[in-house]
Formats: structure tokens, sequence, C-alpha cells
């Protein structure tokens, strides 16, 4: 099955699990122990379906990409000097284009660029109304 969002109550489901750092409605995070024991498990031979199961996750509600992805995903991890991170690992700078790991920003970040967004939008609005009203001669 090849899912690409998640529903209401599966996003409760799979924060509900202890393996899971963070969960939106089309990407799910996971903690560096998960990672780690995902990692060990299929060094050891297992699959990802079998290994996701265990774990406490229902492999047909994350669907078969994201299966094969988290299984590409942690080897990158596994190989790549920094090892497991927590959550989806390096995310680039807006500003910057450096990598950081990690970003988490808090509520208060997160509600001030809410609100920045919801004024940008409102000064588009105005841009194209101006604009509009040159374009007809008034």
């Amino acid at each position: 099955m090849n899912r690409n969002t998640f529903t209401k109550r599966e996003i409760q489901i799979l924060k509900s699990n202890p393996y899971t750092y963070r969960v939106t409605e089309s990407q799910i995070f996971y903690t560096k122990e998960f990672k780690e024991e995902f990692w060990r498990r299929y060094q050891e031979g297992e699959t990802p379906r079998k290994i996701v199961e265990e774990l406490g996750y229902d492999p047909d509600m994350l669907g078969t990409a994201r299966l094969s992805g988290l299984q590409i995903n942690i080897k990158k991890q596994a190989l790549r000097p920094g090892g497991f991170t927590e959550g989806k690992g390096r995310k680039k700078s807006l500003k910057s284009g450096m990598y950081s790991v990690d970003y988490n920003p808090s509520d208060e970040t997160v509600v001030k660029m809410q609100h920045e967004i919801m004024y940008l939008r409102q000064e588009v609005e105005f841009l194209k109304k101006i604009t509009s009203l040159k374009n007809t001669g008034k």
C-alpha cells in the first residue's frame, strides 16, 4: 500500500509510539533510539516491515514508499560521520544555506512565523489590487 498523508486519527496513533520524534500530515520523524534499533536489526537480516511492526508501527499505515525511504535514510545516517540524529537529521537554514542539526522552533517562534506569513499574504493581496487598479486606468 502506498500512502501520501496521514489522517488525524493516524497522527494520534503515531504520536503515541515512544519511537516517534514528530509527525505531520505528510511525514514521520523517528527518534535516534528507533534508528539505532532499526539499523541493528536490519543488519541482522530482518525486513524493514518486520522491524517497524515489532517496534510498534503499523507497516500498512506507513506505506511501502515510507518503508523504502526509511531504510534508505537510516542507512545514509548510519554511514555518515555524525551518525544518527533525532528527527529528520539535517535541515537547511533559510538564511544562510548552511545545515543545522534538528532545528525545532519553539511554539513562540512558530506563532511569530505564522503572523508574518499572514501579514505577507495581506501585503501581496494589497499589491495585487494596486497593480490591478493601475492596469485598468483607475
